[in-house]
């Protein structure tokens, strides 16, 4: 019965909202994200508003996120850095070894994060979306080594744009 009745108000509800609920992995800031892709994409269709506004509409949420970013990966870099050492002292030179591989990581994650909020504040767009290629393939290696990676808010525009088609999609059914 509760099922039914879920399955109503689901149907009852705009499609965003049911695209939404069809994949709860989306956190309220990413589908916020989501949401100002789709109307940056609409503003690029309609060709009434400046790049610059464009560019600022859509990497101001990018930004914003790598600059809270920072200080948590460094935190983690940190006690990586720490736990490897106590690995050390124990004589566990494989775990010492492999932690510090994960530190180096994290390390370069604030790396990339302050670069991206740079890019940012710099207005360069080329390079703000190297950086982003650069952070996916940083995640890709994170997770390679098993490492927890660092919850992320934002989408790289190949990322919405999967997105977009997977909650249109959804919408259709």
């Amino acid at each position: 019965m509760r099922r039914i009745l879920l399955a109503l108000l689901l149907l009852s509800l705009s499609g965003i909202v049911l695209a939404q609920a069809v994949d709860g992995r989306l956190n309220r800031r990413q589908r916020q994200h989501l949401d100002l892709f789709a109307k940056t994409q609409y503003a690029i269709r309609e060709g009434k508003t400046p790049s610059d506004k464009i560019f600022k509409a859509f990497y101001t949420f990018v930004a914003a996120s790598n600059k809270e970013a920072i200080a948590v990966n460094r935190d983690r870099a940190q006690k990586l850095i720490d736990r490897a050492n106590r690995a050390l002292a124990a004589g566990k030179n494989d775990q010492a070894s492999r932690l510090e591989e994960g530190a180096k990581l994290y390390a370069n994650m604030v790396k990339l994060n302050e670069a991206i909020v740079e890019a940012f504040e710099k207005n360069n767009s080329v390079h703000l979306s190297r950086l982003m290629s650069q952070y996916l393939t940083l995640e890709a290696d994170m997770t390679k080594i098993g490492l927890e990676l660092p919850p992320r808010d934002w989408f790289t525009p190949q990322e919405a744009e999967k997105w977009m088609v997977a909650m249109a999609q959804a919408r259709k059914k």
